[in-house]
């Protein structure tokens, strides 16, 4: 764990250098705001929306909120959830091409994403047995869970106005539901707190 833990400090630190480095210079004439929706999340129970800054030198903060339930609410779950990532754009100067106009929100880029999640979860379960039937009741209990991810994505901006994000992530993580999924994310062994994530967000540039 302290290996993992010295590896992720390093991959961090690096990439913070290459951000400010070998990003495009900032043109104060290009929109650095945008506001996303997770474009899957609904068919998951939840609603998903997020908002991207851009703060320079190829560096955004994009906080994430999703509201659990509002959606197919498949597992019977109300609550929510925030991420908060840090956006590092891995574009070089040498791939730009000055016949393409290029946006400060566009391009590949390296995320560090934390997510918290919190929820109720109702449940029926055993109250009363006896010889002709069985009683069940719905049980309220609060739930949630925690990850750590590093993300790897590809944003297109279209026509100065829509905005296409594509990503995949890896991480550390837990849920106190035992369930593999978690909102946002998704544990692969429930043993062992390795989790991952994929998705697609669309949303439109702000002035």
């Amino acid at each position: 764990m302290r290996h993992a833990v010295s590896f992720f400090a390093i991959l961090f630190i690096s990439t913070i250098c290459w951000a400010q480095t070998d990003v495009p210079s900032d043109r104060p004439e290009q929109k650095k705001r945008a506001l996303e929706f997770d474009f899957f999340s609904p068919v998951f129970g939840n609603t998903t929306i997020g908002y991207e800054h851009y703060l320079g030198q190829g560096i955004a903060l994009e906080p994430k909120l999703g509201i659990i339930g509002l959606g197919t609410n498949i597992e019977n779950q109300l609550g929510a959830f925030l991420k908060a990532g840090v956006k590092f754009n891995l574009q070089r100067t040498s791939d730009l091409s000055v016949d393409v106009q290029q946006y400060l929100l566009r391009g590949t880029y390296f995320k560090l994403e934390a997510t918290g999640a919190m929820y109720r979860n109702t449940e029926p379960q055993l109250v009363e047995i006896d010889e002709n039937n069985v009683v069940l009741e719905d049980v309220n209990q609060t739930d949630g869970g925690f990850v750590v991810q590093l993300i790897l994505g590809q944003q297109w901006v279209i026509h100065d106005v829509l905005v296409i994000d594509g990503f995949v992530g890896l991480g550390y993580g837990f849920s106190s539901d035992r369930d593999n999924y978690n909102y946002g994310y998704y544990l692969f062994d429930l043993d062992f707190p390795i989790a991952g994530s994929l998705g697609l967000s669309v949303g439109v540039l702000l002035p």
